[in-house]
């Protein structure tokens, strides 16, 4: 290699034009990042996707980073970049590399010089198309033979002879193929689009990272040149420490699966849709139309672990129609996860535009993390994924439908997201609830996640025949599906899958009470006699209506007929931090302690009277009727600070086939019984 190629910048410090970081050096250090997320991040299955073995796949994706920056190696950029490195100008003009060009010539976007340099030495046009949408965009058009004379200063100047910079240039690609283990250029294999998509997403997460000076740190211009330090991109990404995907061992081939992973039996439901993802040949779509209440959440995250482990997925991304829906699934999904024991250290986002005032959220992000025994079990917000950019790419997502039809849109670094999305299992609840604009961006998605063969779960209420049968043609792309029945079956529930072979409809037996309803157009002394039957059993009622000041009217008058009842108002006029508290009420109510853990709270008032004390003191003056003991257990909750014993008896769920619950902290006192009462009337203070 001649030595005036050590002399090209790639970097330099703009707080100090003593650092800077030579063009070789950043080219060896996207090498060495590239092919450790090639080799160890990158799950076997996004080779699959773009039909290549994983063996040329890391061997061209180090090609890729060795040619990336070679746009960088041109006059344009050279001079841009000395004129905060003085030393390196003056150290490049006694090389005799001329770089003094004039703000006009400047004005070369380094990526897109590289696509035209390597499609002028003859490169595979896919390998120059990657190169030169590195930056996020792909080039505007293809640049001419004159452009090309102006970017390395040729013929105008030196004629027949090869100018220096043309010299630099060839050796650079002549180093870059050997370095990546190519003897020559004609061997690289066409890549196809679906491919140059991924590799490109690659690239730049490779390239972000090597210019990240905490992990990567510049070099001082004074110090004389050492060789590469081979060891400095793998301690980087050991510093960085990416973790390798949402691995959850075999428990899915276990007769109890299910019930380990949920602490419930499935149902019909259930057990059909992850029979379905364990009878896949290939990943595919499921459709599931559901009532709600038949535990689609869960049945959808079974079947996504199955589809993980047996075709080598990494993760789940999970898409919800509103902010709201998507932080109550965000906590469910952080629930399950932590639950499990064969679960590594996973990384996590919540990924829609105020993620970062959802608590739940925010205490990962600040290290709040429970840890078990096991150090590295653990559920982590990496700070490299923390860009509104780069969410996609962690080990579970956890998002608003529109951060995945983004996807389908031409913005800038939207290859991030199809690489975020590769290598998943990719679920959309609520599909029923979108408007034919968003069906139209979701039948595009559709096409490249059928392309890249990432299993897509769709979870809905129920979906017109026309709908399902789009979707699924809209995921087969090419291989439309002809099968009629997608389009005109009236089976519910259902189950409706494609792996690329074969289409199939599961009709799921139904064997629960048909649910009627019943619409009535009630005034408010209807109303009020609603309410009054529903307090009076001690219940709760949720109003919804349809303009936001019918909301405070109704919530006004019901506030003035009972003004012991508590009422929220939830409203899109709120401010957001008003909003998300209300949302909050509402997911996470506060239940009191029942009398055992499997009882309802009384139908009718129970009443001790009114005792002017505090409520401890009150319970452990009280007199208590007691025939089998001499003492009396109290329970209650644990005040902030005071220590407790931890007991599984808040209330979750009411489903009555599978109650849930969850953790709390209570304290016990306990009251000698001296003279029992011989009876107990609790309703008769009431007079």
């Amino acid at each position: 290699m001649i030595p005036e190629i050590r002399l090209l910048a790639a970097k330099a410090s703009k707080e100090n034009d003593n650092l800077w970081l030579p063009l070789l050096d950043h080219l060896k250090d996207t090498a060495g990042v590239i092919e450790y997320l090639a080799s160890r991040w990158l799950p076997g299955s996004v080779y699959d996707e773009m039909e290549i073995s994983r063996k040329e796949g890391i061997r061209l994706a180090k090609l890729l980073a060795l040619l990336h920056d070679i746009g960088k190696g041109i006059p344009a950029f050279q001079t841009r970049i000395l004129e905060q490195l003085p030393d390196i100008r003056c150290f490049q003009e006694s090389a005799g590399i001329e770089t003094n060009l004039n703000k006009t010539q400047m004005d070369i976007k380094h990526a897109h010089a590289g696509a035209v340099l390597l499609r002028a030495m003859g490169y595979p046009e896919s390998v120059a198309a990657i190169v030169g949408a590195h930056h996020g965009s792909p080039e505007p058009n293809n640049m001419d033979d004159d452009a090309i004379d102006e970017l390395t200063l040729e013929r105008k100047k030196y004629g027949d002879k090869k100018s220096i910079w043309r010299k630099m240039q060839e050796e650079l690609l002549k180093w870059a193929l050997e370095e990546a283990g190519y003897s020559e250029k004609e061997e690289i294999s066409g890549i196809s689009e679906a491919a140059q998509m991924l590799f490109c997403g690659l690239l730049i997460m490779a390239d972000w990272i090597a210019s990240n000076s905490y992990y990567f740190p510049l070099l001082s211009v004074t110090d004389d040149p050492e060789p590469y330090d081979n060891n400095r991109s793998r301690n980087a990404m050991r510093h960085l420490n990416l973790s390798d995907g949402c691995l959850m061992g075999s428990a899915w081939k276990q007769e109890d699966f299910f019930e380990e992973r949920f602490h419930f039996t499935a149902n019909r439901v259930q057990k059909e849709m992850y029979g379905v993802a364990a009878r896949m040949e290939k990943p595919g779509l499921i459709i599931l139309e559901a009532p709600m209440g038949e535990g689609k959440t869960e049945a959808a995250l079974a079947a996504a672990e199955i589809l993980m482990n047996r075709f080598d997925l990494k993760g789940i991304a999970f898409f919800l129609p509103s902010q709201a829906t998507t932080n109550a699934m965000f906590t469910r999904i952080s629930s399950w996860l932590t639950g499990q024991s064969d679960v590594n250290q996973v990384s996590i986002q919540l990924y829609h535009s105020n993620a970062e005032l959802n608590e739940d959220f925010r205490k990962l992000e600040y290290g709040d993390v429970c840890i078990e025994d096991d150090d590295q079990d653990a559920l982590i917000v990496h700070s490299f994924f923390r860009g509104k950019k780069t969410r996609m790419l962690s080990d579970i997502v956890v998002g608003t439908i529109d951060q995945l039809l983004m996807a389908a849109l031409m913005q800038k670094h939207v290859m991030l997201r199809h690489l975020g999305l590769a290598g998943k299992v990719a679920v959309i609840d609520e599909c029923h609830s979108f408007d034919p604009y968003m069906n139209t961006y979701l039948e595009r998605i559709l096409q490249w996640l059928g392309i890249y063969h990432i299993p897509v779960i769709l979870l809905s209420a129920t979906l017109p025949g026309d709908k399902r049968l789009a979707l699924m043609q809209a995921y087969a792309g090419k291989k439309k599906c002809k099968n009629v029945l997608i389009k005109e079956t009236t089976s519910y529930p259902l189950i409706s899958w494609s792996d690329h072979e074969r289409v199939q409809l599961i009709p799921i037996p139904y064997d629960k009470k048909d649910r009627v309803v019943q619409i009535v157009r009630e005034n408010e002394e209807q109303l009020e006699e609603e309410v009054r039957n529903v307090l009076k059993h001690g219940g709760c009622m949720g109003i919804i209506l349809n303009t936001v000041s019918r909301v405070q009217k109704i919530a006004k008058f019901i506030q003035d007929k009972f003004p012991e009842a508590k009422v929220l108002i939830d409203h899109s006029q709120f401010i957001l931090p008003d909003r998300l508290e209300h949302e909050n009420a509402l997911l996470n109510p506060v239940f009191p302690l029942y009398l055992g853990r499997r009882s309802c709270p009384p139908t009718g008032r129970l009443c001790l009277g009114i005792r002017k004390l505090e409520l401890e003191e009150a319970l452990l003056e009280e007199a208590f009727r007691n025939e089998s003991t001499e003492t009396v257990r109290i329970v209650m909750d644990a005040k902030e600070g005071e220590d407790g014993n931890i007991v599984k008896d808040l209330p979750i769920s009411y489903n009555p086939e599978h109650r849930k619950y969850t953790f709390r902290k209570v304290t016990e006192k306990y009251r000698a019984v001296r003279e029992p009462l011989q009876c107990h009337d609790p309703m008769a203070e009431l007079g």
